[in-house]
């Protein structure tokens, strides 16, 4: 198997100043590897806060997992030590600057090697799989609505207009002791796709367009277009995508 992995951050059109939102993979994208680490946050705790959190905590993910061996066996604890490496820093800096005390980040992020994608998520950050003509969310948002959907008090389609639609409750932030995130493991076939994506996205990219988004190839251009379109459907918040692309 090799992954092919494409990337695409646009601030929206209707959030001023930088994009709180952040991305990356652990090696160069759009150049097919046997393996792929990839990360994708949206930041919390206003202006400075929330993009210095998204930052921070992508690239310690990514730092973890360039650094450290990988066990499939044993992916859980690799992922829950990568979180806690995040958290640490979160925690540090929020520490020191009392201005980034209520900083916090969403993350969706995996390991993929020849077998399997070994996913994380914290928060209302997405991830999709598509096999075939099945497209499933695998990561389990933590947020007040969703917690209401799974109780049967609200509708799925009542979430992207609910008051507390934005309200989460878990996050990567120095005001928790302990984060609680989402594991999972998907054994991999041939032209997989796997999308990463901040409710900047989601809340707004109908589920049939992104379905059909994902049938673009070579996926820098489905990346592209699904930010394009997340702005076509107004841009309310910032937008961040990663695609990787199962191939032989």
């Amino acid at each position: 198997m090799k992954f092919e992995i494409a990337i695409a951050l646009d601030r929206g059109k209707t959030r001023t100043g930088k994009n709180q939102d952040y991305a990356a993979s652990a090696r160069r994208p759009w150049f097919p590897s046997t393996w792929a680490k990839v990360a994708l946050a949206d930041g919390m705790g206003g202006y400075q806060g929330g993009e210095i959190a998204s930052r921070l905590v992508v690239r310690q993910i990514l730092s973890y997992f360039r650094n450290h061996s990988f066990d499939d066996p044993n992916y859980e604890t690799y992922l829950m030590e990568a979180l806690a490496q995040a958290h640490q820093a979160i925690k540090k800096i929020a520490g020191e600057k009392k201005e980034l005390s209520a900083m916090g980040s969403t993350l969706s992020a995996a390991v993929f090697n020849q077998q399997a994608a070994y996913c994380i998520n914290v928060g209302d950050s997405r991830i999709y799989h598509k096999r075939g003509e099945n497209f499933v969310q695998l990561s389990e948002d933590q947020s007040v609505v969703a917690d209401l959907v799974r109780k049967g008090a609200l509708n799925p389609e009542e979430v992207n207009t609910h008051p507390k639609r934005n309200r989460l409750t878990m996050s990567i932030s120095a005001k928790r002791d302990v984060i609680n995130p989402r594991l999972y493991r998907v054994d991999l076939q041939e032209d997989d796709h796997f999308l990463f994506c901040s409710d900047g996205v989601w809340t707004v990219v109908p589920l049939e367009q992104m379905i059909q988004t994902l049938n673009v190839k070579p996926v820098r251009y489905a990346a592209k277009i699904l930010s394009k379109l997340a702005n076509q459907y107004g841009g309310p918040d910032n937008i961040s995508v990663i695609i990787v692309h199962v191939k032989r």
